[in-house]
């Protein structure tokens, strides 16, 4: 499960991995999953410094400072990389998938501004069966998360979809229990089809009723959804074009105002009058549609001049018609004009 927050901000952060951050709107939206760092099981020779991974990760924390205060960040950026290089190719060993080529490089993504950082990295290989693997996973100090395998799908861009291949028809918001990482609701961005599915299912999977409320402060929102007793449902219909932010609330108690929250999210709503919107707000719903698609984004930024979505190196070293298929897939999965820019550090972009 995930946990979301929000940010107020004014630049895009690119980030990927354990977290990845998306602004729209001036908002970073933070999707991370429960770290599990642990030591990684040498199966590389590669070293670093000199030093091999069982090494340096027989380093105390102490050591591990000392050499930051040397190589300043670029010391647990290069570690990382060389940790998370490992896990990776013991993954791969694990689940049968050869790389076509002899090696493949590891690129940084998010690294947190605490010390020691957290630093996210990703890869991409072809594999000899054919298919293309993303690589995710990230680091602290000398230990590794758990790496996310996951097979890229590529799809005929030149299809035209019909709407609802997009969507789901019995659209569902699960409220789920605290994992350690806050609240927990799935998906977070959830698009719907106003013309023919606009029919909400929030289903609570807590011990606690609550109640679903609309924008605003909870003491003053702008609409006020069903209660929903634990393990229940509820339903709403949402007949409006736009985006509708929503968060779950434990239900008022006699003499206290406070209301505890339970996770919150997004309906964007898709119809007929979407090409009518403000731009902001149809890239909105076009960032939601991306962030629920197979498309491996990194960062997304609403701005002055259209949508952007970023990518981690790895995927355009690897891929070398990227820019040109994903900008195609999302003209694909959009269903109303929104000017799309892809970016890419290797293509000299910031």
């Amino acid at each position: 499960m995930k946990t979301r927050i929000w940010i107020i901000v004014g630049i895009v952060v690119i980030a990927v991995s354990a977290g990845i951050f998306i602004q729209l709107n001036n908002l970073i939206h933070v999707e991370s999953s429960a770290f599990d760092y642990k030591k990684t099981k040498p199966v590389i020779q590669d070293t670093y410094l000199d030093k091999t991974i069982l090494q340096w990760q027989n380093e105390s924390f102490n050591s591990l400072m000392a050499y930051h205060d040397i190589h300043h960040d670029s010391f647990f950026e290069e570690l990382g990389s060389l940790l998370i290089k490992n896990e990776m190719v013991w993954q791969l060993e694990q689940e049968n998938i050869t790389n076509v080529n002899d090696g493949f490089d590891v690129y940084p993504g998010l690294m947190l501004t605490s010390l020691p950082p957290h630093v996210s990295f990703e890869a991409v290989i072809n594999g000899t069966d054919g298919n293309s693997y993303r690589l995710q996973g990230g680091t602290f100090a000398n230990t590794v998360s758990d790496v996310k395998i996951s097979k890229l799908v590529f799809y005929d861009t030149a299809e035209k979809l019909p709407i609802d291949s997009i969507m789901s028809e019995n659209p569902t918001v699960k409220i789920l229990p605290n994992n350690g990482n806050g609240p927990q609701v799935e998906p977070f961005d959830l698009v719907i089809n106003g013309d023919k599915h606009n029919m909400v299912y929030f289903e609570n999977n807590l011990e606690v009723p609550i109640q679903i409320l609309g924008g605003g402060d909870y003491h003053n929102p702008k609409w006020a959804g069903p209660i929903i007793l634990p393990y229940g449902k509820g339903t709403m219909t949402f007949s409006n074009t736009g985006v509708f932010e929503w968060s779950a609330r434990s239900l008022p108690l006699p003499g206290n105002e406070w209301r505890e929250g339970y996770g919150n999210g997004e309906i964007n709503v898709l119809s007929n009058e979407t090409s009518n919107l403000p731009p902001s707000i149809k890239w909105n719903i076009a960032g939601a549609i991306i962030q629920n698609s197979e498309i491996p984004w990194n960062g997304m930024g609403a701005r002055t001049d259209g949508l952007y979505i970023d990518f981690n190196r790895a995927v355009f070293d690897m891929l070398p018609d990227a820019k040109e298929y994903y900008t195609a897939r999302v003209y694909q999965l959009v269903p109303f004009d929104v000017p799309i820019i892809i970016e890419g550090h290797d293509l000299g972009e910031d």
